[in-house]
């Protein structure tokens, strides 16, 4: 089970399947993390707190840690906002970037026209492109997925203790 799924089912209140809070695999050189959870305005928190746990625990600095946050607290918003039933967060930690996906996927939603104030919505990705270097968006009949990439300090190399 993923290491941060008490905190999550905690955040959650509620019980869920042990798969829809995220898993936490990795690579020589890389890492990865991945959560599931219905596209809702509600979840979206849930996305905050477990990048903020999940990008922590790879040893980011806090202002990456914080701009990731915010890259994913925007993705996941949009998702929630604009897409389908479900959405999913990954998060992928190489040596020198982190990339930050959010895919919406399954059932259509109707969007809400009282959502729509041009004052108060669609700043999101405006903000994520200027915190990432790259931002990638692909959209097809299935859903739509946004990858940020965002240029991550090398973690350094530890020595081994002396023994």
């Amino acid at each position: 089970m993923c290491p941060f799924a008490p905190h999550l089912a905690a955040a959650l209140e509620t019980s869920v399947r042990p798969e829809a809070l995220g898993s936490v695999s990795g690579h020589p050189g890389q890492r990865d993390a991945v959560l599931a959870l219905p596209a809702e305005a509600s979840r979206v928190r849930l996305v905050r707190q477990f990048t903020a746990a999940v990008v922590g625990h790879w040893e980011v600095s806090q202002d990456e840690r914080e701009a990731a946050v915010l890259i994913a607290d925007e993705l996941a918003a949009n998702a929630a906002q604009h897409g389908r039933g479900e959405m999913t967060l990954s998060l992928t930690r190489h040596t020198d970037t982190l990339h930050i996906e959010v895919s919406d996927h399954g059932e259509p939603c109707v969007p809400d026209p009282r959502r729509a104030d041009p004052d108060e919505h669609g700043r999101g990705i405006a903000i994520v492109e200027v915190l990432a270097t790259r931002v990638e968006v692909q959209q097809d009949a299935c859903g739509c997925r946004v990858r940020a990439v965002l240029g991550v300090t090398a973690r350094p190399r530890r020595e081994p203790r002396a023994g």
